[in-house]
């Protein structure tokens, strides 16, 4: 029943000893090393056969971790794109010595491929909405030109055509000047406003 149990989880369970002998494992785990490794692994091999060199060490670390209770999850990517969730966890017997570690491999690609596709989502989002403010930018800072050019422009062109009238007059022409320096207000506010 116990070995049915673990089989419909589909987690692979492994039981190793201090030594790092394997105790006990399960057909979903003799399944993932074997499709690892090319060699199916059985009841009295040393786990450490069934781990990739350069994973070899870090494997001992949280396994002797678990010999000494604290209990650990690590995230290993297999063969791309291919990642499982690996736990240590201490087994006490019933005098509260620990004297087996349960590994236990669950598979969470689906979970790992759902993030992934979010990050690029979040990725392209934040690219349209920097585009966008970019966009939003440009076109205020165009319609500012815009106001710029077309209107205080001309406003300023009347100002001097209003000085230059006033300034060859004989006698200054005070409406022309009065004109003048409302334009010019109306310049300054119609700046500031911008």
């Amino acid at each position: 029943l116990l070995e049915r149990a673990l089989y419909i989880l589909q987690d692979g369970i492994c039981i190793v000893e201090r030594d790092f002998t394997i105790s006990y494992i399960n057909s979903a785990a003799q399944d993932l090393l074997e499709k690892q490794f090319c060699n199916r692994p059985v009841v009295g091999n040393s786990v450490l056969d069934f781990l990739n060199e350069e994973r070899i060490e870090i494997h001992k670390e949280y396994i002797s971790k678990a010999f000494e209770n604290e209990p650990s999850v690590l995230e290993l990517e297999f063969s791309a794109p291919v990642w499982y969730e690996v736990g240590y966890y201490p087994m006490p017997d019933e005098n509260g010595m620990i004297t087996h570690v349960c590994l236990k491999a669950k598979d969470i690609t689906k979970a790992k491929l759902l993030e992934r596709n979010l990050k690029q989502e979040r990725k392209e989002r934040k690219n349209r909405i920097i585009k966008a403010t970019i966009e939003a930018q440009e076109k205020e800072r165009s319609m500012i030109g815009r106001e710029l050019h077309d209107n205080v422009n001309q406003v300023l062109t009347t100002v001097k055509l209003y000085t230059e009238l006033s300034y060859h007059d004989e006698i200054p022409n005070k409406e022309l000047l009065k004109r003048a320096v409302h334009q010019i207000n109306y310049c300054i506010e119609e700046i500031r406003s911008l």
